[in-house]
C-alpha cells in the first residue's frame, strides 16, 4: 500500500535483506504478498496498478522465490454487474503483465468490494482466451 512502511519502493535492498533473515530466523516462510488495488471504475490508475504490481512481484521474488503476489480488488458491490467486463478485461492485462514475473496472481473478490460472493467473481471470468487461466 503507498505510504506504508513495507511499501516496495520504500524498502531498500538492506530492509529487504533484514526482513527475509526475519523470516529464516523465526522459521517461518512467506507464501504471499498483499497489494490492495481497485481494478475498474471512475478514477483507477490503470498504469499505477501494474506498475505497483510489477514492483510487489519483484519484491516477492527477492523475498522468496516462490511467494505470489496477491490483490484484493476493493470498490462497491453494488457496482459489480456494471463494471464485470472492464475488470475481466484489465485482469487479463494484470495476468500477462505478470506472466514474465513468473508471478502467480491470486485475486480475491472482498465480500464488501465489487463481487459480493466468490461465485459472481468467477462468473466474470477474462474475456481474452489467450490468458492462462491457471496463472489468474
Amino acid at each position: 500500500m503507498p505510504t506504508w512502511d513495507t511499501e516496495p519502493k520504500l524498502l531498500s535492498k538492506t530492509d529487504r535483506a533484514n526482513i527475509c533473515k526475519q523470516i529464516a530466523d523465526l522459521g517461518l516462510v512467506l507464501p504471499s504478498v498483499m497489494e490492495s488495488l481497485r481494478i475498474a471504475g471512475p478514477n483507477v490508475n490503470k498504469p499505477g496498478n501494474l506498475e505497483r504490481l510489477r514492483v510487489a512481484a519483484e519484491m516477492a521474488h527477492e523475498l522468496s522465490p516462490k511467494t505470489s503476489a496477491i490483490t484484493t480488488l476493493g470498490g462497491s458491490a453494488g457496482m459489480f454487474d456494471e463494471l464485470k467486463c472492464e475488470m475481466a478485461d484489465e485482469l487479463a492485462v494484470w495476468a500477462k503483465t505478470m506472466e514474465p514475473l513468473k508471478t502467480v496472481l491470486a485475486i480475491r473478490a472482498t465480500r464488501d468490494g465489487y463481487a459480493p460472493s466468490g461465485k459472481r467473481a468467477l462468473a466474470a471470468g477474462p474475456s481474452e482466451e489467450s490468458v492462462d487461466q491457471k496463472r489468474l
